[in-house]
């Protein structure tokens, strides 16, 4: 029998995860290199050095950057470990279950160093929890974009997907703005600027979960999704790309 045509209801539960998951990495991008080197109106202690190589590139450059190197080694893993899965629940969803709450938890564990000062410490935190945050977010990330042509089984259906997931993704990067909006009135009411921040990056974590658990939860992915596991090894994969 061939797999039915995934309706408005459930499209909009599989966009939903994107608005948690754009939530999470745009925490990172809005907010981690001011919550590590801040600016001197935000009464916050750097907790990595300012001393920069070549001039230009300092410690959080170097770190996010290796993040993005583990991404490009995680990426092809993960990719292939869902091509090849026989979970009977599908090849895509049980990875976004297992990625979505590691993802979140490593997030906010980003912004826990264990020094309130510049120390090798806290670089070492960072860097482990990076990627710790990459991994998991690629575990969920991945098959994730996977289901659009899985669920989307004409031209048509696919750009509905892809529009929904669009607005989803701008969604979350708004979301992912407004942890200042949370913090403010802690600070104003006295709290540690740095607790503060913690408290609210944790609720939007909190939030971003709940989003990325969404269409894990609501779609049963057989009933939409003809995808057969591959039998192609990892490295030959690698080489035909």
């Amino acid at each position: 029998m061939a797999a039915a045509s995934l309706p408005l209801r459930k499209q909009i539960y599989y966009a939903i995860g994107q608005l948690g998951w754009s939530t999470l990495v745009n925490i990172i991008g809005f907010w981690q290199v001011k919550f590590y080197i801040p600016p001197e109106a935000d009464n916050m202690p750097s907790l990595i050095t300012r001393a920069t190589i070549f001039v230009v590139i300092n410690a959080i450059a170097i770190i996010a950057a290796t993040g993005r190197i583990w991404d490009a080694i995680t990426d092809p893993i993960i990719a292939s470990l869902s091509d090849r899965s026989k979970n009977p629940a599908g090849r895509r969803i049980p990875f976004m279950r297992l990625g979505a709450i590691p993802a979140a938890i490593f997030l906010v564990l980003t912004f826990m160093p264990p020094d309130r000062e510049p120390t090798i410490l806290n670089i070492v935190w960072l860097v482990f929890t990076l990627l710790g945050f990459f991994l998991f977010l690629t575990m969920y990330v991945t098959p994730y974009f996977a289901l659009i042509p899985e669920f989307g089984h004409t031209p048509t259906e696919r750009l509905k997907l892809s529009t929904w997931i669009s607005v989803t993704y701008a969604l979350g990067i708004i979301v992912a703005s407004q942890a200042s909006a949370i913090w403010s009135p802690m600070i104003a009411s006295g709290m540690d600027p740095l607790t503060a921040r913690q408290i609210a990056i944790g609720i939007l974590a909190a939030f971003a979960v709940i989003m990325m658990l969404t269409p894990v939860f609501t779609i049963r992915e057989k009933d939409y999704s003809e995808g057969q596991p591959t039998n192609v090894p990892i490295l030959p994969a690698l080489l035909r790309t």
